[in-house]
């Protein structure tokens, strides 16, 4: 461990961050294809359009949010999204998805 304090960063995604995190979601996929629900297949099909839409729909809907773990080069190294239920009798649950760490940023 070092001495120093890394420069990572944590914060929401933004639209200009997905090119970047969506690279890392399919490394993600590749890596680990059981941990994911979707397959790499049809992850890969995808356009940037379609990944920008469904990032609106779901990752920034309600009180619903994606954030990524920034290294100092700028690169997305981690993500994990949290979606919280919306009934009236569950808006006190989430749910955290698509937990993943690059190999290179762990420890």
């Amino acid at each position: 461990m070092p001495d120093e304090p890394l420069d990572f960063v944590i914060r929401p995604v933004i639209p200009a961050d997905l090119p970047g995190w969506w690279t890392l979601r399919l490394r993600a996929i590749r890596e680990h294809p059981d941990m994911f629900g979707a397959s790499l297949e049809e992850n890969e099909r995808r356009s940037p359009a379609e990944v920008e839409r469904t990032f609106h729909e779901r990752s920034t809907a309600g009180d619903n949010c994606l954030f990524a773990v920034f290294a100092p080069s700028g690169e997305p190294v981690a993500t994990l999204g949290v979606v919280r239920y919306a009934g009236p009798k569950e808006r006190h649950r989430a749910m955290i998805w698509g937990v993943y760490t690059a190999p290179e940023a762990r420890g």
